[in-house]
């Protein structure tokens, strides 16, 4: 059997985009060539996806190529097509049997995730129309990177909005509902989707998810965490949701940051005051927060609390 080397396979390469003809007939002189990765640890396949020669690719897959080989990085062509926006590469291959839930490599990500990741709405709703399934993703991984990277975008809404009308929502939103919560003697927290829609203010899709009782949060931490989120942006009317639907105006939650490098305590009636959000304070306060949370503070603007309101509105 021919030794199969690098220099082959970039000829091949080429051939596959400038010479059908050639490339065929190297195709049975160099059995396994359409699988090697001695170019750059890749298959052929594999290259040109990344190099978005999509008639090479088409003549390929007209050879036989396996859409759901991998490389020596345990990826597929297709998951580097969904990681680097190639559109109409994507749509070619799942076509031809790629598979829109393919496991990633070991540093990859599930496609619809990577889509989400990567902001590209036309790769999501396609893989969507071929029957992604977004239960199969690190979603906290996912809304800890765009909140801190990208504050005005909502891998949530955004990926609701590319929803068929027919599509079942709680079923859905099942996973992106789940997020990792893990008591300790307090509460050990990350932001969850439950407090990312209170931070950028999504009243009507919480209200819905909220009534719907389909866990969208799972412990009361969620739920108090998410009041005290909803305190710091002063967001009046998803607190008055969060209080209706159990959440405590007394909890202190401990939160953690990404790596755990350091925590802090926040409450929600501390949280309204800290940022002068003082008809907030009264909601809270009224709705039963311990005025002893605010601090010295809190009892000292509480006598001229409606007054302090009302020179805040003028």
């Amino acid at each position: 059997m021919p030794k199969i080397t690098r220099d082959i396979v970039g000829d091949f390469i080429d051939a596959c985009e400038l010479d059908h003809d050639k490339a065929t007939r190297m195709v049975q002189d160099y059995p396994g060539i359409m699988y090697s990765t001695v170019f750059m640890s890749e298959t052929p396949f594999h290259f040109l996806v990344t190099e978005n020669f999509i008639n090479a690719i088409r003549f390929l897959i007209e050879q036989g190529q396996d859409i759901n080989a991998l490389d020596e990085f345990k990826s597929t062509a297709f998951e580097t097509a969904v990681q680097i926006d190639r559109y109409e590469i994507s749509k070619l291959l799942l076509k031809h049997g790629a598979d829109p839930n393919q496991p990633p490599s070991p540093t990859g990500e599930y496609p619809f995730a990577k889509a989400v990741m990567n902001k590209n709405d036309q790769i999501a709703k396609l893989l969507l129309e071929y029957g992604a399934n977004i239960d199969l993703y690190d979603s906290w991984h996912i809304l800890y990177s765009l909140d801190e990277q990208n504050r005005d975008y909502q891998p949530f809404c955004q990926a609701v909005n590319l929803l068929p009308e027919n599509t079942d929502f709680v079923a859905y939103t099942k996973q992106l509902l789940d997020q990792p919560t893990i008591p300790i003697p307090k509460v050990f927290t990350f932001k969850t989707t439950l407090i990312y829609l209170t931070i950028n203010n999504h009243f009507q899709a919480m209200k819905y998810l909220l009534q719907t009782e389909q866990h969208i949060y799972q412990s009361q931490a969620d739920l108090d965490t998410a009041l005290i989120y909803a305190a710091k942006n002063n967001h009046l009317n998803l607190a008055r949701l969060l209080i209706d639907s159990g959440a405590n105006p007394n909890a202190c939650v401990v939160v953690f940051d990404h790596d755990l490098s350091f925590t802090y305590t926040q409450n929600c009636l501390n949280e309204a005051l800290q940022t002068n959000h003082f008809e907030m304070f009264r909601f809270l306060r009224d709705s039963g927060a311990n005025i002893e949370h605010s601090g010295d503070y809190g009892k000292q603007i509480l006598p001229d609390l409606d007054q302090i309101i009302e020179d805040s509105r003028s």
